[in-house]
């Protein structure tokens, strides 16, 4: 028979080589996979787009806020589709403005910084734009949408002829061969379609200011993950 001293020396041994194979077990599990949230965008570099391994600025600010936690799949979509996509399809974030969704998404800023949409033509003695009852009768380059809206009527009161483009240098392109006199678009964007462009006419932006917003994302309070994203999107409001 065992003696009671051997008996306990093997219950000792026999729990410390159960105790190392335990956190063996727990160091080999692999980490659990973050989940998974589609974000739709439409290419407007350099806040949204495909030609950068980032996505761009609004990705970049939206991966420090969430990427901890989620796993972030964009979608970018042709701007005439995202409004009926977004309306037909399940989706949680969104940089495109939903149309006609008020009741189901929140907005929420991404930072402090801000986006000003003004008017853009080459540099000219004439006055720059000041107020919209100047561009009666002026062609302006605007983002394609499949339908004009609220935010574009003020434009076709005042007498402007909208011309759809599928992006920021594809405006200013049509700007350099005379086909439109002023594009609508921000000063980043701006900026960042110049750099990619050839022989461009110095350009000057108008002292109006049409549209002004926070660079953000929508959530919608229907998908499965809001609880979880409004607590890190508070984050942001909370710093």
């Amino acid at each position: 028979m065992l003696n009671t001293s051997s008996l306990r020396c093997k219950r000792a041994i026999f729990a410390v080589v159960l105790i190392l194979f335990t956190q063996v077990g727990i160091a080999n599990q692999p980490e659990l996979a973050k989940a998974e949230v589609a974000v739709f965008a439409v290419e407007y570099p350099p806040f949204t787009t495909m030609e950068a391994a980032d996505r761009g600025i609004n990705f970049q600010l939206l991966a420090k806020t969430i990427g901890h936690k989620f796993t972030i799949s964009p979608r970018f979509v042709p701007p005439a589709r995202a409004g009926e996509i977004l309306r037909h399809e399940p989706w949680c974030i969104s940089f495109y403005p939903p149309k006609g969704m008020d009741d189901t998404v929140r907005f929420f800023p991404l930072s402090e910084q801000r986006v000003e949409l003004a008017f853009y033509r080459a540099a000219s003695n004439a006055p720059t734009i000041s107020n919209l009852d100047t561009l009666a009768g002026q062609r302006v380059a605007v983002l394609r949408v499949k339908k004009l809206g609220t935010f574009h009527q003020p434009l076709l009161d005042a007498g402007a002829e909208l011309v759809m483009t599928e992006s920021v240098a594809q405006g200013l392109e049509l700007l350099k061969f005379g086909r439109v006199d002023h594009i609508l678009a921000d000063e980043v964007g701006v900026s960042e379609a110049l750099n990619k462009l050839d022989n461009m006419p110095v350009m000057e932006r108008s002292e109006y200011v049409y549209f002004e917003t926070h660079v953000g994302a929508h959530l919608n309070t229907q998908c499965k993950h809001y609880n979880d994203l409004v607590a890190l999107f508070g984050n942001i409001q909370s710093q």
